[in-house]
C-alpha cells in the first residue's frame, strides 16, 4: 500500500509536536524536584509510593498517596487523575498536583492509568473507576474520609475526572464497571476540572479557534485515545462527557459543585467555556475562573508564576465553601 508523504508529514509532525510537549512538562517537573523547598517533608506532607489499587502487578495501576505529615483524625480525600493527552506522563510527573492539595490539609490519592498508545479508550477511564472504588473501600487505611472524595484533573485528566463523576452519578453510559460505580455511588463532594479537552472527538470544532500548530497534537491524542472509529460522541459520554452536559439527556443524579479553570492563552480555552455553561444550564454549583495571559497547565508552575499562586489559592478556598455548606 502506498503511504501519502502528506500524510507522513502529518503524522511525523503530530509525533514530535507531541514528543515536545511531553518534554517540557517532564523537564520541568524532574528540576521542581530538585529545589529543596518543595520536597514534600520540608512542606509538611508525608508520600507514600507505588500502592497497587488493581493487582495486576502494572505500574499503571498504582497510586501514590500525599498526606499531611502530622495528620490528625481523617481528612477528605482528592483522587488526582493526570494530562498528558492520554498518550503520556504519569503520577511521577504530577507529584506538585498532589503536593499542593495535601498541603492543604487533603489526603490525595495521585493515580497512574493505562496510556492511549498500551490500550484506547476505555482502559484509561476504567483504570480511574477502579482506582475510585479502591479510594471509596480503603481510603480510611490512609487517613482519608472516604465520605468526601473530590475528583480532580487537568487536561486529560479533567475529562476524566468528569467522565468519573458521571459514571456516578448517571447510569447510562453503556459500560459494565461504572454500572458498578453507580450502584456503589461514592461520596462525591466536588469536582476541580482544569484547563479540560472534555470532547475528545471532533478535533475540528477548534480550527479558527486556536494556531494551526495546536492542531496535529489534538488529532494525535484524539486518534491515539479514541482509534479510528470514533463513533457518535454523545453516546459515548465517558470519552466526551461534554458532549452528553450539552445534550438534552437527563443524568439521574445530581452532579457535584465544580470549580472549572483555565488559562486565558489556553488554546482548548472553549471546552472550559462550554462546560462551565453547561453544568450552569443542568443546576449544578459551578465556578469558572479564567486566568489571563496563562498557557495549557499554568497552574503546575506554582513555584515561579504568582498566577499559578493565586489559582491553588482559589482551589483550596472554593473546596472550604463547599465543605461549609
Amino acid at each position: 500500500m502506498r503511504i501519502s508523504p502528506v500524510n507522513t508529514i502529518s503524522n511525523t509532525l503530530r509525533n514530535s509536536s507531541a514528543w515536545a510537549v511531553e518534554q517540557f512538562y517532564l523537564r520541568f517537573s524532574q528540576l521542581g524536584r530538585l529545589h529543596p523547598l518543595w520536597n514534600p517533608l520540608a512542606q509538611g506532607v508525608q508520600v507514600l509510593h507505588n500502592i497497587p489499587y488493581l493487582p495486576t502487578g502494572s505500574s499503571f495501576h498504582t497510586l501514590d498517596v500525599y498526606r499531611p505529615a502530622h495528620i490528625k483524625g481523617h481528612a477528605p480525600v482528592v483522587l488526582y487523575i493526570h494530562g498528558g493527552g492520554f498518550t503520556m506522563l504519569s503520577k511521577e510527573s504530577h507529584w506538585i498536583m498532589a503536593l499542593m492539595f495535601a498541603r492543604a490539609g487533603y489526603v490525595v490519592f495521585n493515580i497512574n492509568y493505562t496510556l492511549a498508545h498500551e490500550a484506547p479508550f476505555p482502559a484509561a477511564i476504567e483504570d480511574s473507576l477502579h482506582a475510585l472504588r479502591f479510594v471509596a473501600k480503603y481510603a480510611g487505611l490512609y487517613k482519608g474520609n472516604a465520605q468526601r472524595i473530590i475528583l480532580a484533573g487537568e487536561s486529560a485528566g479533567a475529562n476524566l475526572a468528569l467522565s468519573v463523576a458521571l459514571a456516578a452519578r448517571h447510569d447510562d453510559v453503556d459500560n459494565a464497571l461504572a454500572h458498578e460505580i453507580y450502584q456503589l455511588n461514592p461520596r462525591i463532594e466536588a469536582m476541580m476540572l482544569g484547563c479540560g479537552l472534555f470532547e475528545v472527538g471532533r478535533i475540528n470544532r477548534f480550527k479558527g479557534k486556536m494556531p494551526d500548530v495546536f492542531l496535529p497534537v489534538l488529532e494525535h491524542i484524539s486518534e491515539t485515545y479514541l482509534g479510528p472509529d470514533f463513533g457518535d460522541n454523545v453516546h459515548r459520554p465517558l470519552a466526551n462527557p461534554l458532549s452528553l452536559l450539552e445534550s438534552d439527556e437527563e443524568v439521574r443524579r445530581p452532579l457535584p459543585p465544580a470549580f472549572v479553570f483555565c488559562g486565558g492563552a489556553d488554546p482548548i480555552l472553549d471546552d472550559s467555556l462550554r462546560l462551565a455553561s453547561a453544568l450552569k444550564r443542568r443546576g449544578v454549583r459551578a465556578s469558572l475562573r479564567i486566568y489571563p495571559e496563562r498557557h495549557h497547565a499554568f497552574h503546575a508552575f506554582v513555584p515561579i508564576d504568582v498566577m499559578a499562586r493565586d489559582c491553588w489559592h482559589d482551589q483550596i478556598d472554593f473546596l472550604e465553601r463547599v465543605e461549609s455548606t
